[in-house]
């Protein structure tokens, strides 16, 4: 008699570890940046925090559970207390309504994950990067320039271009299309030169350990270590 083989869920430990690493995959950026010029934070920003938290808790710790509509009402609930103390106290009515939005589309994710699983990463690898990074970022230094957005879009590009080199003409392409990419926004000036060379060096990092390795790279190990050489 043949045994069913089914996918278990990660085991719980090492969900939780995915939910510590992809939230600092998240907020190392935007600290980093505050800290390199010297930015004091606003009031509030634990909360921004505390919801990429419970954001990444929902994914990787609930989400592959399939939890149903009781359970993702009551995480809403939570959400909307923590959401209305921080409206009270930074009187920010904007960043609450894009973190809440981000773990709606998180929750809608369930829909769709079977049947089109490619949307279903887009949306958590890089989509949801790139606006709670915005969300903490603006949280912390109370605004944005097109700079800065431009390069948390391609420190979440080159993130999520890794996941997908798979060593064949169309992975070579995709790749090259990022790197000219780059390349034209340095030029433009819309990054610096310390930018575009930590994203190649990061970038070529990860390929070699992928071609020599043989192993999967998630995209928020490239992220923390773009992020990281942000401080140079």
């Amino acid at each position: 008699m043949k045994t069913i083989k089914t996918n278990r869920p990660r085991p719980l430990l090492l969900r939780i570890i995915d939910t510590l690493i992809e939230s600092l995959s998240v907020v190392i950026f935007p600290f980093i940046f505050a800290s390199k010029f010297k930015i004091n934070p606003l009031p509030g920003y634990l909360y921004v925090v505390a919801f990429i938290a419970l954001i990444y808790i929902y994914k990787d710790v609930f989400l592959p559970r399939n939890p149903n509509k009781y359970f993702d009402m009551l995480f809403v609930g939570i959400f909307l207390i923590l959401s209305i103390l921080f409206s009270i106290q930074s009187g920010n009515l904007l960043i609450t309504a894009l973190v809440i939005m981000q773990l709606l589309l998180f929750i809608s994710t369930k829909l769709i994950k079977d049947t089109t699983p490619l949307l279903t990463d887009v949306i958590f690898n890089f989509v949801t990067p790139v606006f709670l990074m915005i969300t903490l970022t603006y949280s912390l230094a109370k605004f944005l320039s097109l700079e800065l957005i431009i390069l948390i879009l391609l420190i979440n590009t080159f993130s999520l271009t890794v996941n997908y080199l798979d060593f064949n003409y169309k992975s070579l392409f995709g790749l090259t299309a990022v790197l000219l990419l780059a390349i034209i926004m340095y030029i433009t000036q819309y990054i610096t030169l310390a930018n575009a060379l930590s994203m190649f060096a990061t970038m070529l990092f990860f390929v070699l350990i992928k071609y020599f390795y043989q192993v999967k790279i998630n995209s928020c190990w490239v992220r923390i270590l773009i992020s990281l050489l942000q401080i140079f």
